[in-house]
């Protein structure tokens, strides 16, 4: 074989190394061997849990939510409910976040995090309302959020 054939193969070798070593990263726990891009996008899901579409007026509603993603778990958490004349009450909690930290798979359980259910209220008013669920990360343009509406009744 030519010198010329033998570089070319070695160049087209390293070429190709070097495409596959910046497309896929090794795990840094080596116990299970896996793949993952890099290129992996960011986000963000919400689901609102423990509701029923229809209460009776004086029952107790109660609610949860699970935020799951890939991403950050920092960021900030609003969470919308109405109170017990049917006004809106909010709760907003923020974490921090720290520069550098790589992105992962996270879920965020607000019945684990408070070993019971979020919100637990009575609606003394008929009516239609909502929970809503917001989760905004620093980094994102938009919001991700959730909303469960459901109607009060006269017994």
């Amino acid at each position: 074989m030519k010198t010329s054939h033998v570089i070319i193969i070695l160049g087209i070798v390293i070429t190709g190394s070097v495409i596959f070593g910046v497309t896929f990263k090794m795990p840094l726990d080596y116990s299970g061997i896996s793949f993952e891009s890099p290129f992996r996008e960011e986000h963000y899901s919400i689901e609102i849990t423990g509701m029923k579409d229809v209460y009776l007026v004086g029952e107790q509603y109660d609610f949860s939510y699970v935020i799951s993603g890939y991403g950050h778990s920092c960021g900030s958490k609003e969470v919308t409910f109405p109170d017990q004349d049917g006004n809106t009450m909010k709760t907003i909690s923020s974490s921090s976040c720290i520069a550098g930290v790589p992105m992962n798979e996270f879920v965020i359980d607000s019945q684990t995090a408070y070993d019971t259910t979020y919100v637990h209220g009575k609606i003394n008013n008929p009516g239609t309302y909502n929970v809503t669920i917001i989760f905004d990360r620093p980094s994102q343009d938009f919001p991700t959020m959730a909303s469960k509406e459901f109607r009060v009744m006269e017994k």
